[in-house]
């Protein structure tokens, strides 16, 4: 399996279809490398106090420049190569990548950096009308998309002012632009005080919450809707939504919770009511077509409980303060070296990305959303989700059920 750690100002994973040089027309690239990789302490010795060389297997030619791919030597790491990323730049005049495959080492020498900025730009709902994609950025082989059906919930994280919030105005304008009304519905979570960065999307929630005891209310309100979901695939046999589309041709309409420093929620008398509820709503809501998108400055164990995060597959990470946030978020070390960049972000599925967000300005969200006309929004959601029927069961508990039984029919 690729393990992937971009630092520097990209990454790139994937060499099919790409021509291979000969080794020998690199020899000076190779012996370059390994003169780098020296005088930074990265090659082991012999018995005889030399150097012992990085075996360089080729070099492949690529559109923004080359990648190299080395074999490790005994007792070094991907870290290793890390920690040294800034004067290997700096000595080969040259921004680079590393990623590691195996026991090799991919090196990736860019001649064209990533852009420091990205506008966001009206071409990129071509890309995405009539799918449940939505554009992450650009990364150094062209723009990168996030779908909702190959990944149904996405983690973004990172520090204050990092673009966790303008990604998030992205994810809501594509899709809201990309849909019919009747095709798709939001619910928003916005707890940061005196925040006004969802109610730019007034004429775009169904609910808003901006507490946690709304927040709660609003989880449990949807179990109600997941009810019917389940009620409507059964009737036409089918296991989830994407085989709902298939076999009728008929559209499916998803549901999107948006959730804004989810990590506001903790320290509230309800924090394990909603930590225990997401899990549910992120491992039932995937097939039912209910997709979370949860933000949060705090990436600790506490916040990003380690079941919720099995659950959601996708990240959006703009950084660490440390590598133990990078742990927490991405599962290893690597978001901390990212560079000081505003927009800057690793995407993380079953491969990991560098690249840049695009910048979506108020200015141009106004102009995208010309019908987005405030109407009232719910902002207190009824707990309908808890009340149990005359068995005593709740929505959550009947969604349970059906669920398995579901499972039990389709296996």
């Amino acid at each position: 399996m690729l393990l992937t750690t971009g630092i520097g100002l990209g990454l790139i994973t994937g060499t099919t279809g790409l021509a291979t040089w000969k080794l020998a027309r690199t020899d000076n690239l190779a012996l370059t490398i390994n003169s780098v990789f020296a005088a930074c302490g990265l090659c082991n010795r012999g018995k005889d106090g030399h150097n012992i060389p990085w075996e360089v297997k080729r070099v492949v030619r690529r559109e923004n420049g080359s990648r190299l791919i080395l074999r490790f030597p005994y007792g070094k790491t991907l870290s290793d190569v890390i920690g040294k990323t800034e004067a290997i730049m700096t000595a080969l005049g040259a921004d680079v990548a590393f990623a590691r495959d195996g026991g090799y080492l991919l090196m990736d020498i860019l001649q064209f950096p990533l852009p420091t900025f990205l506008p966001y730009e009206m071409r990129l709902l071509e890309l995405t009308r009539g799918t449940w994609r939505v554009p992450v950025g650009r990364s150094i082989d062209g723009m990168v998309m996030h779908d909702f059906d190959a990944y149904p919930h996405l983690l973004v994280a990172g520090p204050t002012r990092g673009g966790k919030t303008v990604f998030l105005k992205n994810v809501i304008a594509t899709l809201h632009l990309s849909h019919k009304a009747s095709e798709i519905e939001f619910i928003g979570v916005d707890m940061k005080p005196f925040s006004l960065g969802f109610r730019k999307f007034a004429g775009v929630w169904n609910q808003l919450a901006s507490t946690p005891e709304q927040f709660l209310a609003a989880i449990r309100s949807t179990y109600v809707q997941m009810e019917k979901r389940a009620e409507t695939l059964a009737k036409a046999n089918c296991e989830n939504v994407q085989e709902y589309e298939q076999t009728t041709g008929e559209r499916f309409k998803r549901l999107f919770l948006i959730v804004d420093e989810y990590g506001k929620s903790f320290g509230s008398d309800v924090e394990d009511d909603i930590t225990s509820e997401m899990l549910q709503l992120t491992a039932l809501g995937a097939g039912l077509g209910v997709h979370v998108v949860l933000c949060t400055q705090r990436p600790d164990a506490q916040v990003i409980d380690g079941k919720i995060r099995a659950n959601v597959e996708a990240i959006v990470c703009f950084g660490a303060a440390n590598a133990i946030q990078s742990r927490v978020i991405l599962g290893h070390e690597g978001a901390e070296d990212l560079p000081d960049i505003r927009g800057r972000a690793i995407y993380q599925t079953d491969r990991e990305i560098v690249l840049q967000v695009p910048y979506l300005s108020d200015k141009r969200l106004v102009r995208m959303l010309p019908n987005n006309i405030p109407q009232p929004v719910q902002t207190g959601v009824p707990n309908v989700g808890e009340t149990p029927d005359k068995s005593g069961n709740t929505a959550l508990k009947r969604l349970q059920t059906r669920s398995a039984q579901v499972v039990r029919l389709h296996d």
